[in-house]
């Protein structure tokens, strides 16, 4: 008995630094992976930011112009609609005013954001727009909430908004919650009689995961080699500025 108890005592060690031994094996196992799984330098993850603002009169009226401008169409992999390569996507556009369309492409790129702004001013008055930003470095907080944490080599994005984390494969969206808000205003209307009006506005964020693409896609044309390109808001369309109406 006595010898049994030593036996067990002595194999109690051996276990110990196994234990030991396969944790750490283990633990550089994963750092290993974390590494090969990261995005290879010559991708990009495409993200597409869209707000969309829709109102709805309350009572009053607004007593201005309808007017609808479409926003321009995000070109986030430099795909041709001619035959040019100078046109980058771009059919209705020159081809010198596509120098600035992409940010900087180097090494540290990682996403091609277009943020798109969609503003209901009234039930039959918008504002729309586009400005289309690199993403180089991790953590990145888009201006809807959502903080870009990490891509793995698959252009799986890891995010998270608040305190929830979020998970979009490529070709997946996630939308965040609808905020409310009444507002209320007063102006002149485009026949010069005075209006006032109260209106319900919701806000919602739609994040989407459009796909890995090679760096050479961009590179063929020119960039305006700082973090933002492309730069194309209606005033009011962008929430960070105040609402006013372009006619």
């Amino acid at each position: 008995m006595i010898s049994r108890m030593i036996a067990r005592k002595a194999r109690l060690p051996l276990i110990l630094i196994s234990i030991v031994s396969l944790v750490a094996a283990c633990g550089c196992s994963t750092n290993n992976a974390g590494k090969a799984d990261s995005l290879p330098g010559n991708k990009y993850v495409a993200v597409e930011e869209s707000m969309t603002i829709r109102c709805t009169l309350i009572n009053g009226s607004y007593g201005l112009l309808p007017h609808a401008t479409p926003s321009d169409s995000f070109i986030y992999d430099g795909s041709l609609n001619g035959d040019s390569t100078a046109y980058g996507g771009w059919t209705n556009l020159k081809p010198e005013a596509l120098d600035n369309y992409y940010p900087a492409i180097n090494d540290s790129f990682k996403v091609l954001l277009g943020t798109y702004y969609y503003r209901e001013l009234s039930p039959g008055d918008m504002s729309t727009g586009l400005r289309v930003k690199g993403v180089y470095n991790f953590p990145y907080a888009l201006q809807s909430g959502f903080v870009l944490r990490d891509i793995d080599r698959n252009g799986t994005i890891y995010g998270s908004y608040g305190n929830a984390s979020i998970v979009l494969l490529s070709g997946e969206l996630w939308e965040t919650p609808t905020v409310n808000e009444i507002a209320s205003g007063s102006g002149t209307g485009w026949d010069g009689k005075p209006f006032s009006y109260t209106a319900s506005y919701n806000t919602t964020w739609t994040i989407s995961n459009l796909g890995t693409y090679d760096k050479t896609n961009l590179t063929r044309y020119h960039d305006c080699g700082t973090a933002t390109g492309f730069n194309h808001t209606y005033y009011g369309a962008d929430p960070a500025e105040p609402m006013a109406i372009v006619y």
